[in-house]
């Protein structure tokens, strides 16, 4: 996923530069966000970004997700979802993921466009 080319969105928010991108880990699918460390969003505004990108996946996908912990740094975890590798086929994980890159990452393209509208 990490060398998908439409998976890394660079997108502006509240004037500081991000770039969404998607990784597996382990057993998890994750939404990240990389901030710039020369204008770095701020820890309360990456806090509420959390909460925006939580309400914008919460059921919008077939598959379970959840927000992830509340860390601050230059890669930071938003949302994941956590599959089974030893009891589903891989061929359902891939039809999972692709279903939730189908439907949540044009929304992230969205997400940038409202909140730069908003400013």
């Amino acid at each position: 996923m990490m060398n998908w080319s439409k998976g890394w969105l660079d997108q502006e928010i509240l004037g500081h530069p991000v770039q969404f991108y998607w990784e597996f880990n382990e057993q998890d699918f994750i939404l990240k966000v990389r901030l710039f460390q020369d204008n770095q969003l701020a820890k309360t505004d990456l806090k509420q970004l959390r909460t925006d990108i939580s309400s914008l996946c919460d059921g919008v996908t077939d598959s379970k997700g959840k927000p992830t912990r509340h860390t601050y740094g230059l890669y930071n975890s938003l949302y994941k979802w956590s599959f089974d590798f030893k009891e589903c086929e891989f061929k359902d994980i891939m039809n999972n993921v692709q279903s939730i890159t189908d439907t949540i990452h044009p929304l992230l393209e969205q997400y940038g466009t409202e909140s730069r509208e908003n400013d």
